[in-house]
């Protein structure tokens, strides 16, 4: 399974706390950095791939998101691939069997585009259970339903997605906000599914918005992970929680 977080140069400083966080909490092993240019070191478990449709420091993130990343995934070979932004930062252990059993799952079916690996989505909260396997509950909440285009359809929590699926829904002018609720209507067009685990395997802090540009939140962060947070925090920005 490729294992990949996607962002810019704007927030590389993020990727020191989610590369502690995901080595303490998932556990060792590399994650592909995709992006448009360094700016600056990479934290050691973290390997950086430039974006391939664009030069280097040229990737107009905001209108040309699905571009990009299709741009990448056509370079990847797993047929699953996990996908976090650099501020997923993982707050408790992870659970590496249901991670697993929902990777199983969608090898074996092959209209299912995204596994929710993550807590505190609508999914978790409205989904149904439609199937069991390897002794897992696995739910879904259909992509026509009000609250898929919150947390049940495509969107870009840490999840596991079809590499070959998620490439033949992103269209080329999508930036990420399209891409999500845009790509969640593909979804039900196509007749595709979202699924998810119940318990879901991971729980992490989302700890940046676009809505509060250089306010970082860290509401369920043990205090030695925040205190991480804080170490590696531009001059300029303030925290909440």
């Amino acid at each position: 399974m490729h294992i990949c977080v996607v962002g810019t140069h704007q927030y590389q400083w993020a990727l020191w706390p989610f590369a502690g966080l995901f080595q303490k909490y998932w556990g060792p092993g590399t994650v592909a950095y995709c992006g448009d240019h360094l700016a600056g070191d990479l934290p050691p478990n973290l390997e950086f791939v430039q974006v391939p449709a664009y030069r280097m420091g040229e990737w107009p993130w905001q209108h040309w998101f699905g571009n990009g990343l299709r741009s990448y995934l056509e370079t990847v070979d797993d047929p699953i691939v996990a996908m976090f932004l650099p501020d997923h930062w993982i707050k408790d252990p992870v659970d590496g069997g249901l991670v697993l059993a929902l990777h199983d799952y969608m090898l074996a079916h092959g209209d299912v585009v995204r596994g929710n690996l993550t807590a505190g989505t609508a999914l978790e909260q409205h989904g149904q259970v439609v199937d069991e396997w390897e002794g897992t509950e696995i739910i879904s909440v259909s992509p026509t339903d009000p609250h898929a285009s919150i947390d049940g359809g495509m969107t870009f929590c840490p999840s596991l997605w079809n590499r070959e699926l998620l490439i033949d829904l992103l269209e080329p002018s999508w930036n990420l906000w399209d891409c999500e609720i845009l790509g969640t209507r593909k979804v039900a067009e196509l007749g595709l599914r979202s699924v998810g685990t119940r318990p879901p395997a991971l729980r992490r802090v989302h700890g940046l918005s676009h809505l509060q540009p250089k306010v970082v939140f860290l509401n369920g962060l043990r205090g030695e992970d925040w205190a991480l947070v804080r170490r590696h925090l531009p001059d300029g920005w303030r925290v909440e929680g």
